[in-house]
């Protein structure tokens, strides 16, 4: 999809996953055909905190009738034309208040907790070397958040079998984590 115009005016929503602190209609915007999706992309969080006093930091943006997310370093021209309603997928704060990181939209204030993420191929050892440093840190707490995308959760079997002292072990069989925080997933933050 390429459009040759000056511009075009796309409408921006918050995608249904994301908790927002205040109620937000839809925005309309003006699009340049010269931008990057990164450069629409703090185009739209400059416009939700000058309209809507919203801190977003935004980890994906949706195109509405594809169901993709924009890759930030193609242009826009590649993916959207007049009209079209792009998802905002992200952490959205209201202005003011604590002050917050540039980086991630965490307060200041708050200490920030190390994540590690492990990933690989079939077979390539990912189990393995979880069940090593969960049976070798007893003396640490680690949280796991594992995303089984098979159709039958092979590796939840194999960490619940391993670790006698787990208090319970979370599953997220649909490949999203926003979409799936359920209250057992809340209580441990």
């Amino acid at each position: 999809f390429f459009f040759a115009m000056a511009s075009c005016k796309v409408t921006v929503a918050f995608h249904n996953c994301v908790h927002l602190p205040v109620q937000c209609a839809d925005q309309e915007m003006e699009v340049d055909p010269a931008w990057t999706v990164h450069t629409l992309v703090n185009k739209i969080q400059e416009k939700m905190r000058a309209d809507l006093q919203l801190s977003v930091d935004t980890s994906m943006l949706l195109h509405h009738a594809r169901d993709l997310a924009l890759p930030f370093h193609e242009p826009v021209t590649k993916h959207i034309v007049e009209a079209d309603k792009l998802y905002v997928v992200g952490d959205v704060r209201k202005v003011g208040g604590e002050e917050m990181d540039l980086h991630g939209g965490i307060p200041k204030n708050k200490k920030k907790v190390p994540v590690t993420i492990l990933t690989g191929f079939l077979g390539a050892g990912k189990t393995t070397l979880l069940n090593h440093l969960l049976q070798v840190q007893q003396d640490k707490k680690i949280a796991v958040i594992e995303n089984e995308f098979g159709a039958v959760p092979i590796d939840n079997e194999l960490l619940n079998t391993k670790l006698s002292t787990a208090e319970q072990v979370v599953v997220m069989d649909n490949g999203c984590m926003c979409c799936t925080v359920r209250g057992d997933l809340l209580g441990a933050f």
